[in-house]
This record gives structure tokens, sequence and C-alpha cells, in this order.
């Protein structure tokens, strides 16, 4: 994964007075809408008088900038208590895509927030699953919009991710090494995924990967206790 290291301004980082300190471990990422373009953003993460820090920019071109160590804690998401259980500026990695609202991220910069999310979940032993938030994986990685965390209202970023591509992109190495299998009660018209070598579902796919990747529109999450009761069919 090439990356330019853009240096942002190293006052902007770290919670000292709430007793986070400056770096931690991290669990996911929020994927930002930049509203605006690459000279614009290098002022904003430069700038002692701009009070937002992030990780990481994507340029229309899947150009990559890294402006701070992944486990720093930036200014990026509005959220440092834990409302829904988590701290976004504590706990995630802060991603900004170049462009403005009604612009969805190019080809290119949907392949590059990929690998940024490959490589934090990764430098961080995290890659056991890839799920959206409100989902938590518990030693996975999930993928938050600014919205959905922020504590204060904003958009952001308004439409422009495309998550059928996102997570399409971060499973398939995944369900390269794992031999998937559906199951399905009779009378049931729901498919379930599970991983092909025990009755469990497989942590972190849901409707929405399913979708993605083309397997069922009737692909959900399915409870132990039915699993235990039907038998695996191979596909």
């Amino acid at each position: 994964m090439p990356v330019l290291r853009v240096p942002g301004h190293p006052d902007k980082v770290g919670y000292e007075r709430l007793g986070f300190g400056s770096k931690g471990p991290k669990r996911g990422d929020v994927k930002h809408s930049a509203e605006g373009w690459g000279t614009y953003l290098k002022f904003l993460v430069q700038s002692p008088l701009a009070i937002k820090s992030w990780h990481f920019s994507v340029l229309q071109d899947g150009t990559i900038w890294q402006h701070y160590p992944i486990n720093v804690h930036c200014w990026h998401a509005g959220d440092t208590d834990d409302d829904d259980d988590v701290r976004a500026n504590i706990e995630l990695v802060g991603i900004e895509h170049e462009g403005l609202v009604g612009t969805p991220l190019t080809a290119e910069q949907t392949a590059a927030t990929i690998e940024i999310t490959k490589f934090c979940a990764e430098f961080f032993e995290r890659t056991a699953a890839y799920d959206r938030f409100p989902v938590q994986p518990s030693d996975g990685w999930m993928l938050v919009e600014h919205n959905e965390v922020s504590n204060t209202y904003t958009a952001c970023p308004s439409g422009r991710i495309h998550w059928e591509d996102v997570l399409a992109g971060l499973v398939t190495k995944g369900v390269a090494d794992m031999a998937l299998a559906f199951i399905k009660a009779p009378g049931d018209p729901a498919v379930y995924l599970t991983n092909g070598f025990t009755r469990r579902p497989m942590r972190g796919e849901r409707v929405d990967l399913a979708k993605a990747l083309n397997i069922s529109d009737q692909v959900v999450n399915v409870s132990d206790e039915l699993l235990a009761s039907i038998d695996v069919v191979q596909q």
C-alpha cells in the first residue's frame, strides 16, 4: 500500500485531560467525506487553528496521505464518551476522502480505503471479521460513518461510501481461505451462511455482506439453537 507521509500538526492529538493519553489500540475506522480537495485537507490537518485531525486522507486518484501514526488519538469524529459502547476518537482510526457531497468515492478511492482498513486491522490483529457499525465484533474490525458516532449532528460522509463494494473487497481474502456453506431448515425461507467447518455463523458475515458477494438476498444471522438442529449443506 503506497503511502505518502504528510504530517499533521503535532499538537492536535491526544486526550490527556480526559485520562486517555495520546495513543492506544484501535478496533475500527470512521470513513469521512472531506468536503474539499487535497490542498484544503493539507491546510486543515497542519493548521494549529483548525481543531481537527485524522490519520489518513484518500485523494480521488487513490493516493493515500498518512498524517499520524495509527495508534494516536486524533480529533476526527466528535466522540470521546462511551455512548453506543464506542469512543470514536479514542478507539477508531479516522479516514478522510477527498471530494464533495453528491460525488461517490472513485474506484481508486474505494480500493485505497479498503487497503487502509486491511492494514489497520492486521496491525491491531483484529481480522476475524469486518462488520458495519453498530455491530462491534469482539476480535474483528468495525466500519463506521461519522454521522453514526458524532455527538453533534453531521451528514458525513453524505452517502459517498458504497459499502457493498467496501465489504466485498474486505472479505475476498477471507472467503478464499474457508469453505463456505449454506444451511436451510425445512420450511424456513431463510438461507444461513456458516463457515463450512462448524455449525456456527461466520462472525461478521451479515446481510449487506452476503448481498455484496451475490450469495443470497435471504442470508441472515441464525441462532446456535437453530444451527444445531439442521444439517450443513456444502455449496
